[in-house]
């Protein structure tokens, strides 16, 4: 599967150290169409930090894309 080939730098990039100061957190969803034997309406949430330098970082990305 092509995930398998990201997976070591996703881990890395998951423990990676975070500023001790984000001024700005924007968290926020988008509904996507998730088809898992049928199709259904997913939320998939992400958070955004915003560096006392104004460097945008990316908390995460989650999604529950199963029942």
């Amino acid at each position: 599967m092509i995930t398998d080939t990201v997976l070591d730098e996703m881990e890395e990039w998951l423990i990676r150290p975070l500023d001790r100061l984000m001024p700005v957190v924007f968290i926020g969803a988008m509904v996507m169409k998730i088809r898992d034997g049928q199709v259904a309406n997913r939320p998939i949430y992400t958070a955004i930090g915003v560096t006392v330098d104004g460097k945008r970082d990316i908390f995460g990305v989650v999604g529950r894309c199963w029942r």
